[in-house]
């Protein structure tokens, strides 16, 4: 098996409020090896962002950014819902040359409506361009209220291939911040 995956259920003590607050969002920057826009080694390959996560469950809502056997420039991206470890789309997919270095994506949650965005400053080349490529996405599902506490957990799931001598399938992670309100 290759890939790796971040949990993180935050703590529900009453001095840090995360009990009464019920919304959420993560915005993280990442840089993918691959440069041309592709993000991974080979189709099929994808990175989860998930948030309003149950961690032991994996329960939970999220982006997801994966290399189709379609594009070898671009990857697409659409929202998920995460039952007991099994991913479903739940929104419209796009074709988007962003998953290069410099990506910002930002998930949110509120009030029962799931919001994903990613965009970067780089410039698409001429051919993803002439391909019509999205240069950025914005996409929204309303999910339903999810207002337990055990719904509060963040899962970054990456299935590229790791390690020294596969470098060139891994994607580095910056400045993950998460935001309950």
């Amino acid at each position: 098996m290759q890939g790796a995956r971040i949990r993180y259920t935050p703590t529900t003590a009453p001095e840090m409020g995360t009990e009464t607050k019920r919304n959420m969002e993560v915005l993280l920057e990442a840089d993918p090896a691959k440069s041309a826009g592709q993000g991974f080694g080979s189709a099929g390959q994808y990175l989860d962002v998930c948030i309003k996560t149950d961690t032991d469950t994996l329960d939970g809502y999220g982006l997801r950014i994966i290399r189709t056997a379609a594009h070898s420039d671009a990857v697409s991206m659409y929202l998920i819902q995460y039952v007991r470890g099994q991913a479903q789309c739940i929104s419209r997919e796009v074709v988007t040359s962003c998953f290069v270095t410099g990506c910002r994506i930002w998930v949110r949650y509120e009030n029962g409506i799931l919001s994903a965005k990613a965009w970067t400053v780089t410039e698409p080349t001429v051919v993803q361009q002439e391909r019509g490529y999205a240069r950025g996405v914005e996409l929204t599902a309303e999910v339903g209220r999810r207002e337990n506490a055990e719904n509060t957990g963040l899962l970054i799931w990456h299935t590229g291939s790791l390690g020294t001598e596969n470098w060139r399938n891994t994607t580095m992670l910056h400045g993950v911040s998460i935001l309950y309100f």
